[in-house]
């Protein structure tokens, strides 16, 4: 008997094809993130120039900023 490798490859699976996706999003949602706190903090850009810059919703700066300035001030 043949092992199943040699009849079903994994990279043409849906299901791993659909996960692979699914976990590149997440990366990119979190890279986006991190990199909206980083201008959050280092620069006093407006929320839609960071919006625009991180490409996220202005909606998600706001939030984003309220949350790195209540981290900021249970830090003092």
């Amino acid at each position: 008997m043949e092992p199943a490798s040699t009849f079903f490859k994994e990279e043409k699976d849906p299901y791993y094809i659909k996960g692979f996706k699914k976990g590149a999003e997440k990366e990119r949602i979190k890279a986006s993130s991190e990199f909206a706190e980083r201008l959050i903090l280092a620069t006093d850009y407006t929320n839609e120039v960071i919006a625009v810059l991180a490409g996220v919703t202005i909606a998600f700066v706001k939030t984003k900023r309220r949350t790195v300035v209540k981290k900021s001030r249970l830090k003092k």
